[in-house]
């Protein structure tokens, strides 16, 4: 019987081999039937084929080009031969996950999704890898998944695995889509276990991986936190392997979710890399990911200003196709690093060639939602043009006009995915530094009641916001007051220092308010006058509209806008407002003197400590450790 199964198994390897010597003359590999005939006797026989036979009958397979199962190939009609290796093809997946969804013992016939089974699985995922491509349904998707199901005690079998192992696995990882319960967290777990086993090019490929599926966790998580800061531990005590790809995928991983704790390691790199003129050999696409950081933490000093030089100079050194056809990411972190890092003549220069390169070969890049972040780094530079903010107020992707009013798209709206939530604060902010520095500007605008609902939207506290902005209210006033003031400790630390300010400067002379509404900043305005004692906020300031920008009439007196932020956290915040010496600024081009409350002024504990106390302990835990802080602080700014 063996031997009349490796009769079937090498007749059509020889067959295999015929059609594919002669591929190009036309030869038809079913005359006479002779590939019919083969089809049919798989089908009659492929129960009787032990494990080896069926592998090796795939490999086989793999050289036929019609046997390469790919999405955009199964939307044609497929003629006789095609249909013929299709079906073999779904003939042998369909044995193997027969054979792998049956407990047997013996693994001359059968082989169970187990972790016993790893490497056997992992040969056959590899061998399927040339064939099936349709992730859904595939032999692979079904294995990788099997092997990783959280349910299936998940956490012994990847103790066990060891570097190669995980390699491999990881590997086919990239090749399927993971299901909700496929383990993650192992994964990454396993990654912190075996990094120092694994070289530069292995990392890299990891992090490829984990990037692709959305692995990169959260910027408070420890693990994460751990992991990102031994891989750039990893690339320092390796520099001279250092390459294009190995930042690229690297970076790629670690820029989303980056916690702040890997600051001083990732400028220990950087610091590396220019001692030993390594920047020299990489390309400005590996340059401008190990820059990468720049997009999330703009509010700390994570880039050397010897690099970003390297690399605004590399730059300029290319020409307008290389920007043409950038991605948006790198758009975006060339311009942070001008906008929050390095804000020279030559940036500045650079920045304009692209600007003008795109408004005359490729305008419709301004009116990609994508490429926002990179017009709201141009708006913060003041580098932004009439032409540039008409293509933004009429892009098809961003906005709608109806009844002569220009709005934002309802599905951005009313959006609650966090990215689609950022383009809108980007549009905002746009359109708020346009007003400030293009006050000329006559053509579309955001305009009218949606205006408000997005402002209001935006607002970092809406429920604070007082009574006269509620007129289209999203909850009722009271019981917002009863349900999300007490489960918000932010809406606590605001109430919080309302009423100190309300203590130190009287309640007619404290008003909640957003002097510059389109960047979503809540605060309180207070107005002192030459004596330094508090003024009664006039009633006409109290009326102006959620949308309007609040101006000071400095005849009264000085007014003071107070707003509390975390300048080292917040830094979401901040790229909305270009950074916190930008909207000092801005406050002050409309009368106020900003008084930032600063977080991270206190100390971290007092800070950790008051957020996890219940509502009744954190008033009185406030009034005797926060408190005075707050009011010296005050003291200190005014």
């Amino acid at each position: 019987d063996n031997a009349a199964k490796d009769d079937l198994l090498t007749r059509f390897a020889r067959h295999t081999k015929t059609y594919h010597d002669y591929m190009e003359t036309g030869l038809d590999p079913n005359t006479n039937n002779a590939l019919s005939d083969l089809a049919a006797e798989y089908s009659n026989t492929i129960t009787n084929l032990n494990v080896e036979q069926l592998k090796s009958s795939v490999k086989v397979l793999s050289w036929w080009p019609q046997a390469v199962k790919k999405r955009n190939l199964l939307i044609r009609v497929p003629d006789q031969n095609e249909t013929l290796i299709r079906d073999l093809c779904e003939l042998l997946k369909d044995e193997f996950l027969r054979r792998s969804s049956t407990i047997r013992s013996n693994k001359e016939e059968y082989i169970t999704f187990s972790y016993d089974n790893i490497e056997e699985i992992l040969d056959i995922c590899e061998i399927w890898t040339n064939i099936d491509m349709v992730q859904g349904d595939s032999y692979n998707n079904m294995a990788i998944n099997k092997l990783g199901d959280s349910e299936r005690k998940t956490t012994s079998r990847f103790k066990r695995m060891d570097k190669d192992t995980y390699l491999r696995f990881m590997e086919q990882v990239s090749r399927v889509r993971l299901r909700k319960t496929f383990h993650s967290y192992y994964c990454v777990l396993k990654f912190l276990d075996l990094i120092h086993e694994m070289s530069l090019p292995e990392i890299a490929s990891v992090c490829r991986v984990m990037s692709k599926h959305g692995m990169s966790g959260t910027s408070a998580h420890p693990v994460y936190k751990n992991l990102k800061k031994q891989i750039i531990v990893k690339l320092t005590e390796n520099h001279q392997e250092i390459t294009d790809d190995v930042l690229y995928h690297v970076y790629n991983y670690i820029n989303p979710g980056a916690p702040y704790d890997i600051v001083d390691e990732n400028l220990a790199l950087q610091n590396k890399l220019l001692k030993e003129g390594i920047p020299d050999s990489l390309s400005l696409a590996g340059l401008i990911s190990c820059a990468g950081l720049c997009s999330r933490l703009v509010t700390y000093q994570v880039l050397n200003k010897d690099l970003a030089d390297i690399i605004v100079d590399k730059c300029l050194q290319e020409d307008k196709e290389f920007f043409l056809t950038a991605n948006s990411k790198t758009l975006r972190d060339i311009s942070n690093i001008v906008a929050y890092f390095r804000d020279t003549p030559k940036g500045r220069y650079l920045l304009t060639k692209i600007r003008d390169w795109i408004l005359e070969y490729d305008p419709g890049m301004f009116q990609k939602r994508d490429n926002l972040p990179f017009c709201l780094n141009l708006s913060i530079l003041k580098l932004a043009n009439h032409q540039m903010m008409e293509l933004i107020m009429t892009s098809p992707n961003l906005v709608e006009s109806k009844n002569g009013e220009v709005r934002i798209l309802r599905k951005l709206a009313f959006a609650a995915h966090g990215s689609l939530i950022f383009s809108v604060n980007c549009l905002l902010s746009i359109q708020g530094f346009m007003e400030q520095d293009l006050p000329t500007y006559a053509g579309p605008r955001l305009s009218g009641i949606h205006l408000g609902e997005s402002v209001f939207e935006s607002c970092r506290l809406p429920g604070a916001l007082p009574d006269e902005y509620h007129k289209k209210k999203k909850w009722d006033k009271e019981s917002d007051k009863e349900d999300v003031y007490p489960s918000s400790y932010k809406y606590f630390l605001h109430d919080r220092i309302t009423q100190c300010l309300v203590n130190l400067y009287g309640v007619d002379s404290v008003f909640t308010t957003m002097v510059l509404p389109l960047f979503g900043v809540l605060g309180q305005v207070v107005i002192l006058d030459r004596q330094g004692d508090p003024v009664k906020i006039p009633e006409t300031f109290k009326q102006l509209p959620l949308t309007e920008v609040k101006k000071a009439d400095k005849s009264l007196g000085t007014w003071l806008f107070f707003t509390n932020f975390n300048t080292e956290r917040d830094c979401p915040i901040a790229m909305q407002i270009g950074g916190w010496a930008r909207f000092h600024q801005m406050c002050a081009d409309i009368g106020f003197h900003l008084v930032i409350l600063d977080k991270s002024r206190l100390p971290s504990a007092i800070d950790e400590e008051i957020s996890e106390l219940e509502l009744i302990d954190r008033d009185e835990y406030f009034d005797n450790v926060s408190e005075p802080i707050y009011k010296r602080i005050i003291k200190e700014e005014t």
